[in-house]
């Protein structure tokens, strides 16, 4: 049992550690894009 736990914490944790930095590069590169300096300067805040 402690080896299932151990194991769903490591892939939600992964899981969002993969996707959470695709999502950040994605939303830069929007940003950049569109030229919004205020959504930029959230995200840099953010990371």
């Amino acid at each position: 049992m402690l080896i299932a736990a151990i194991s769903v914490l490591h892939v939600l944790v992964s899981h969002y550690a993969v996707g959470g930095g695709f999502f950040l590069a994605v939303e830069t590169g929007h940003a950049y894009r569109t030229g919004n300096q205020d959504y930029l300067g959230y995200i840099r805040q953010h990371a």
